[in-house]
């Protein structure tokens, strides 16, 4: 991987557990972006 960065999508309630989940494998977050995710209509 050349730029060295992830995206991905998490679900999670919060901020702090995605922290949480990325620590676990010593990962540090940049940047979180919260998400909403609708379903089709």
């Amino acid at each position: 991987m050349k730029s060295g960065m992830i995206f991905y999508l998490l679900d999670a309630p919060d901020r702090l557990a995605v922290e949480r989940h990325h620590s676990k494998f010593k990962v540090k977050c940049n940047w979180i972006t919260p998400v909403t995710m609708t379903s089709p209509a």
